[in-house]
């Protein structure tokens, strides 16, 4: 999941990494007082891969013959483990960040913090650009994480809002 440990004692989250917008005018750096949440996505119990193996087991029975899981026997396997919810908790608090929404079944842990904090937490800097009409922010690099808690968390959004969807 992490793809190096910088001598900070952070971790890269893998898959993170942004650059600068390119057809967006940088506007300078964000108000480091602004509030914003974002939304942590924590690794699931059950393995991606064990979790295939199960689903081909399953799928490998006739239609006849297969046992479908409740939504309670899905929750077991794929939620999120109740020790890394506490774990990114201890990680928001010490990083004055307020914890405003928890979806253990979803894997969420939702947090509400300054810019300025939220840049910390996450070893990012938030930029403020404009393009297309619109303002927002953004990043460059990669998420960095410290190592106590990087191994419970898969993805972090909401920190860069540049528009990702477009018009056809």
């Amino acid at each position: 999941m992490q793809s190096s440990q910088p001598s900070t004692g952070r971790v890269t989250l893998a898959g993170s990494e942004r650059s600068y917008p390119q057809q967006a005018t940088d506007k300078g750096p964000v108000d480091p007082d602004q509030k914003a949440e974002v939304t942590i996505v924590l690794r699931s119990r059950t393995s991606d891969g064990e979790m295939e193996r199960i689903l081909q087991n399953a799928s490998a029975q006739p239609m006849s013959a297969r046992q479908y899981m409740t939504r309670e026997e899905l929750s077991a396997l794929r939620s999120a483990e109740s020790n890394d919810v506490d774990r990114v908790k201890e990680f928001a608090a010490a990083h004055h960040l307020t914890v405003t929404h928890v979806d253990v079944a979803a894997r969420t842990v939702s947090v509400e913090g300054s810019l300025k904090d939220l840049e910390q937490a996450f070893g990012v800097e938030l930029r403020k650009y404009e393009g297309k009409g619109q303002t927002f922010r953004a990043r460059s690099g990669a998420i960095q994480l410290p190592g106590e808690v990087a191994p419970a968390i898969k993805a972090v959004l909401g920190l860069d809002t540049r528009p990702a969807a477009q018009t056809r």
